[in-house]
């Protein structure tokens, strides 16, 4: 598992398999919101000291070089912590080749959830051409994560934080 964070404050969990692992039929779906569960019972604090341990700068200074002048520091991390408390996440599971189970799995939860996280598959396939590779991403889930959120920010008021 790993996560990341955009400058909007967007939380992003990352479950990787293999499609040989046994794995990768149903068990990833569990583990995914595991950790995200996990992530949104912390606080900002908490989170930043856990992203400190294992990357040896807190979550801001990791984005200092990074960041648009535009966005203050001071309001990201408060978009960080307004994400943890409503457990506004986006979960992600990578793999090296999509099945239809898993496609259908993602695209059933996100058509059936209350639009406060995002689930989506990430076939990255590999392609070789002679000394060069490259991976060629195909995102699942996307369009009905994307309608879910919209129409219950529709119906809420609320405003999307992604």
């Amino acid at each position: 598992m790993s996560s990341s964070f955009d400058t909007d404050g967007g939380i992003t969990v990352i479950e990787t398999k293999l499609h040989g692992n046994p794995d990768m039929r149903r068990t990833v779906i569990g583990q995914v919101f595991s950790y995200a569960s996990g992530i949104a019972l912390m606080s900002v604090e908490e989170l930043d000291d856990l992203w400190r341990m294992r990357s040896g700068a807190d979550i801001i200074s990791s984005f200092r070089p990074a960041l648009p002048d535009e966005v203050e520091e001071s309001e990201l991390r408060t978009r960080i912590a307004e994400n943890l408390k409503t457990g506004r996440l986006r979960l992600v599971i990578a793999v090296d080749a999509m099945t239809d189970e898993l496609k259908r799995t993602v695209t059933y939860i996100n058509g059936h959830s209350g639009g406060t996280f995002e689930l989506l598959a990430l076939e990255l396939q590999r392609m070789k051409d002679g000394d060069v590779e490259i991976l060629v991403p195909t995102v699942y889930g996307e369009e009905s994560a994307a309608h879910k959120a919209a129409a219950t920010a529709a119906v809420s008021g609320r405003a999307t934080l992604y």
